[in-house]
């Protein structure tokens, strides 16, 4: 049974999309009138910190995203590439990873090749 006093969260952005190795900060916000701890369980190209979030009465969190060393290469998106866990509920955010093609030196078409010359 769910009521107002309940923990709610509130995630901004909703959606994100990685490119590069730049990685980007997901804000998490109880807005629950209890303190809530969430498990924090991502796809495997992605690095997700921290695993744990305990957030207290209308306290707000932050996850830092960014693609993992095992990225293949292509296009990638999940719904569920990142999934708050915690007791009765399930949040998730959708993550996309921007085209990544690689060359022949092993570098992707979204990170700056030190072998050519700057445009």
């Amino acid at each position: 049974m769910f009521n107002e006093s309940s923990p709610l969260l509130v995630i901004n952005p909703a959606k994100l999309t990685l490119s590069g190795d730049t990685p980007q900060t997901l804000r998490v916000k109880n807005t629950g009138k209890r303190a809530w701890t969430v498990q924090v369980n991502s796809v495997s190209w992605l690095k997700v910190t921290p695993a744990e979030l305990a957030l207290e009465a209308f306290q707000e969190g932050t996850l830092e995203i960014q693609r993992a060393d095992n990225v293949p290469s292509g296009e990638l998106a999940d719904p569920r590439a990142i999934v708050l866990i915690g007791p009765w509920r399930e949040y998730e955010i959708e993550v996309s990873i921007a085209n990544q093609i690689a060359d022949n030196t092993g570098h992707t078409d979204d990170r700056p090749n030190p072998r050519l010359p700057a445009p």
